[in-house]
């Protein structure tokens, strides 16, 4: 009797943790309302303008993906639904050739207002010269 009531609790106690980890798993997939709207799209992304119908549905498909799964966040900016929607588009280009392929070790995007620093200051500093990152490359600023 004793290891019936176990294996019931071990079993319930089981059910309840999966349940727990799908309904955070669905709230993080949930997170973003921004869909990639044809508009815009047609309006800034030429690349897309040239695809047909099938491709450009495709392509709304995983900009949408991505808007769900990526965080983008302002750094002392504001940040639009078309800025979101441009910053997708920028992801799903590079790899439309490939489908299926996304970016599983990408979780969040940071947009700054300007140049930063090696220290991810923005503020005024002579070394602002970073205008961008991409895992632990910078792209920096090149004067003539």
């Amino acid at each position: 009797m004793k290891i019936l009531f176990l294996v019931i609790f071990f079993l319930m106690l089981s059910a309840a943790v999966l349940a727990v980890m799908t309904s955070v798993k669905k709230q993080k997939v949930r997170g973003i309302p921004v869909t990639a709207d044809d508009a815009v799209l047609h309006q800034h992304i030429n690349f897309y303008r040239r695809l047909n119908n099938e491709e450009k549905q495709r392509f709304r498909q995983e900009a949408d993906q991505f808007l769900q799964t990526v965080a983008i966040t302002a750094v002392n900016t504001v940040v639009t639904n078309t800025d979101k929607i441009l910053i997708a588009a920028g992801a799903v280009i590079p790899m439309f050739a490939f489908k299926g392929w996304t970016y599983p070790n990408l979780k969040e995007v940071l947009v700054y207002n300007d140049t930063f620093n090696m220290d991810f200051q923005t503020e005024s500093s002579e070394s602002r010269n970073i205008l961008g990152l991409v895992g632990t490359g910078v792209y920096k600023v090149v004067k003539d």
